[in-house]
């Protein structure tokens, strides 16, 4: 049983939520509406889960995500008629650290279409329950707990601002004037990164900030629903060098291009032969009661790759890639998490973190030179 708290400017739209969560044996231990409400419930209630309007009066639905990631993070799904007609708005939303959007039906027929679906929304909000946010308790970066490498625990106190400068300057680097000049590396690497709760911006830094002259072929799982990751692979393709898509069935990826998981699949690395990495989507079970996962990435790049590997682990909920980064370790990779003070959820590096494979644990700022030593060393 799950506990969900239920934020809606509608009395109607509230009370359809209740019955049909309830009825699917899941418990609703309270109602807002409006954002300043919403945040009580949080800080006042065990809820588990919230479901989320956006479009509410007062202080609304942005300022609530920001306030309750701010103070008490629990995991937020929102259900909005309008988001998903605004791909940007829908990206910010999940920077701001929202886990997943259901587009709620609109009308006078709204109430009979909701009942359609009721068990996909159930679900979706029972699924998105599953991610933990960040815990109490706090890793030391300096200390040893990522024991791989001798470079581990180097940490900076970067603020978010910051990284979002530097994407800022990153997104120029097609026109000519890259962050970091050209780089020539000897090695032929697989960049490998996982990202899910306030994960957008964070990639995007991550990636415009790399030079050009590296051998690099990018994987990126990003959790994001099917609706959105087209239009966030169209994003990462403006702002880097390289050459970005969202993956398709039975591709293959070269020097200079990167793919992005789409949303509602596996990608699996299924061959390796000269650089030339083959890829497929699967409709596999959920792992980590996600899809795309992480997991399944790096664990499958890990079997078939036997060139140079770097597998990056970015903020987000819940511990999805700490098998994969594992793996990627065990393989030989290089493994990177991000750190405790520029992640929006530290869940996921905390766990990557908890396994032991990490050898570096950067700011964000920091990442791309680190991902540039680790191709142009002699090791």
């Amino acid at each position: 049983m799950v506990t969900v708290g239920i934020v809606d400017d509608s009395a109607f739209m509230r009370n359809i939520l209740t019955e049909i969560i309830e009825q699917r044996g899941h418990e609703v231990v309270g109602e807002a509406s409006d954002g300043e409400s919403a945040v009580e419930l949080v800080e006042n209630t065990n809820v588990e889960v919230i479901t989320m309007d956006i479009s509410m009066p007062g202080q609304g639905g942005h300022w609530a995500v920001d306030k309750i990631m701010e103070r008490h993070p629990v995991p937020i799904v929102v259900l909005s008629a309008h988001v998903h007609e605004d791909a940007e708005e829908a990206l910010e939303l999940m920077e701001r650290g929202v886990v997943d959007i259901i587009r709620k039906p609109g009308g006078k027929e709204r109430s009979v279409s909701l009942w359609d679906r009721a068990d996909e929304v159930v679900e979706r909000i029972a699924g998105a329950s599953q991610s933990s946010p960040r815990s109490g308790s706090t890793i030391d970066s300096a200390s040893g707990s990522a024991t791989r490498g001798a470079d581990a625990g180097a940490t900076s106190r970067a603020g978010r601002s910051g990284s979002r400068e530097r994407s800022a300057l990153g997104s120029s680097s097609r026109a000519g004037s890259s962050p970091t000049d050209s780089i020539e590396s000897a090695k032929t690497t697989t960049l490998l990164v996982g990202s899910s709760t306030g994960g957008p911006d964070t990639v995007e830094t991550l990636l415009a900030n790399l030079p050009t002259g590296l051998d690099l072929r990018v994987l990126v799982v990003q959790h994001m629903t099917d609706a959105l990751t087209g239009s966030f692979a169209n994003r990462l393709d403006a702002a880097t060098d390289l050459e970005f898509r969202e993956a398709g069935a039975n591709e293959t990826i070269t020097a200079g291009e990167g793919v992005l998981a789409k949303g509602g699949y596996h990608l699996e690395v299924t061959g390796y032969r000269r650089g030339r990495i083959d890829i497929d989507l699967s409709k596999a079970p959920k792992i980590n009661n996600v899809r795309p996962a992480v997991d399944a990435t790096m664990r499958t790049a890990a079997d078939v790759i036997d060139d140079h590997m770097i597998g990056v682990i970015l903020t987000g909920m819940g511990q999805d890639g700490a098998v994969g980064i594992k793996s990627v370790a065990d393989a030989g990779g290089r493994t990177i998490a991000q750190d405790e003070a520029t992640s929006r959820i530290f869940g996921m590096p905390k766990a990557a973190i908890e396994t032991g494979s990490i050898e570096q644990v950067l700011a964000i700022d920091d990442i791309p030179d680190a991902i540039v030593r680790l191709c142009t060393d002699d090791d």
